[in-house]
């Protein structure tokens, strides 16, 4: 999508149907800076991803992880099994394709759910293998599941 030109919704909808990931997160995000309801958006992004996501969809992956991230972030959905579930999202995306901004993500918000008393033998399994567990002790100096 083109920044300089206002995104109508009909545009929106058809980025997600042609998987343009990018496009849709636009959206969400003129929404949200104008103060526009981005719940129904999320739902339809979260709905549109699931299917590519489960065929090993990288991109669509990280849509759906994002989409419950962003859920707990900005208190529309406290409930932590579902921040438990985009997690596990985000490492698929990230058994693809190692990045420090999704493994910030996935550390900061796993803490979150430690300190709620959950915990995910994935997630943590995740966190202990050499290449993650090295990439992000490169980048902090500490252990990704340290407190």
């Amino acid at each position: 999508m083109n920044a300089n030109r206002r995104t109508t919704r009909e545009d929106a909808e058809e980025a997600l149907r042609r998987q343009n990931w990018d496009a849709a997160w636009d959206f969400w995000c003129a929404l949200f800076e104008s103060g526009q309801p981005t719940s129904e958006w999320l739902d339809a992004m979260e709905v549109a991803a699931l299917p590519h996501a489960r065929t090993g969809q990288l991109l669509a992956q990280q849509v759906v992880g994002g989409v419950g991230h962003i859920r707990y972030t900005f208190g529309e959905s406290m409930d932590v099994e579902r921040l438990r579930g985009s997690l596990l999202w985000i490492v698929a995306a990230l058994r693809q394709e190692l990045s420090a901004t999704g493994m910030q993500v996935l550390v900061e918000a796993y803490r979150v759910l430690r300190s709620r008393g959950v915990r995910d033998v994935e997630i943590e399994s995740f966190l202990s293998e050499p290449g993650p567990q090295a990439a992000w002790e490169k980048w902090t100096g500490k252990h990704p599941l340290s407190e």
